[in-house]
């Protein structure tokens, strides 16, 4: 699989520019970002077979000072674990996909679906975009757990999907904050689930460190376009 053929499959991601409010609130721009979504799904098959690793390309690895992520759980005896691993995909396409290259200040967050009938997963990282520092949060809820769609008890969520749509997604912007983590700095966050299944949610903050501390600046580091497409796999990945 060449990278030229997941290009062709993939698309090419929105620039950081775009005005998401506009697209939100025009129809025009809701579709665009439903084919988005779905264009990308369609591509899970194929990514579970010939695997993330021969899709996406490489580039270059985390800064210095960054050790390598842990590898995957190791195969079962006897043979190869060919089940998607949720970790590696997210890491590399937010490092590869993004119109600006994103560097991993921390290890990448490891994504650890939780079983049923228990609790949520949380992973978070630091990054650096283009000199744009902030903090990205991954969280995925058991399956049938708090939500029925992308905004299902969500305060102040707005759709980014029709009725009946898979994944089914909300986004909450400029308020999402995480005060369990420590993370009271105002950001957007996008929440995806397929019903039955377990939800999964981006959080993206321009906190690096304690609520006290100055914010590295006033722009978030990764726009809630940039991340449709990638977010759209990954609630795939986590089923």
């Amino acid at each position: 699989m060449t990278q030229q053929l997941f290009d062709e499959m993939i698309g090419n991601p929105p620039p950081s520019t775009v005005d998401v409010d506009g697209i939100v609130r025009r129809k025009t721009g809701q579709r665009r970002l439903r084919r988005a979504a779905l264009g990308v799904t369609a591509m899970v098959a194929v990514l579970a077979v010939v695997g993330v690793a021969a899709l996406l390309p490489h580039g270059d690895r985390p800064g210095p000072g960054v050790a390598d992520r842990p590898s995957g759980s190791a195969a079962p005896s006897g043979g190869v674990d060919s089940r998607p691993d949720p970790s590696a995909f997210f890491e590399e396409s937010m490092r590869n996909w993004l119109p600006q290259r994103l560097r991993w200040l921390d290890l990448p967050p490891k994504i650890v679906p939780p079983s049923d009938g228990g609790v949520p997963s949380t992973a978070r990282a630091r990054v650096d975009v283009a000199g744009r520092q902030g903090t990205v949060v991954v969280t995925v809820w058991p399956r049938g757990v708090d939500a029925a769609d992308g905004c299902d008890g969500l305060q102040q969520c707005l759709p980014l999907s029709e009725p009946g749509e898979i994944p089914s997604c909300g986004w909450i912007r400029d308020v999402a904050v995480r005060p369990e983590l420590g993370l009271t700095r105002p950001g957007w966050e996008v929440r995806c689930v397929k019903v039955g299944g377990r939800a999964v949610s981006i959080m993206v903050t321009n906190q690096t460190g304690a609520p006290t501390d100055p914010l590295p600046q006033a722009e978030l580091p990764v726009h809630l376009a940039d991340v449709l497409p990638i977010i759209a796999v990954l609630v795939e990945y986590v089923q």
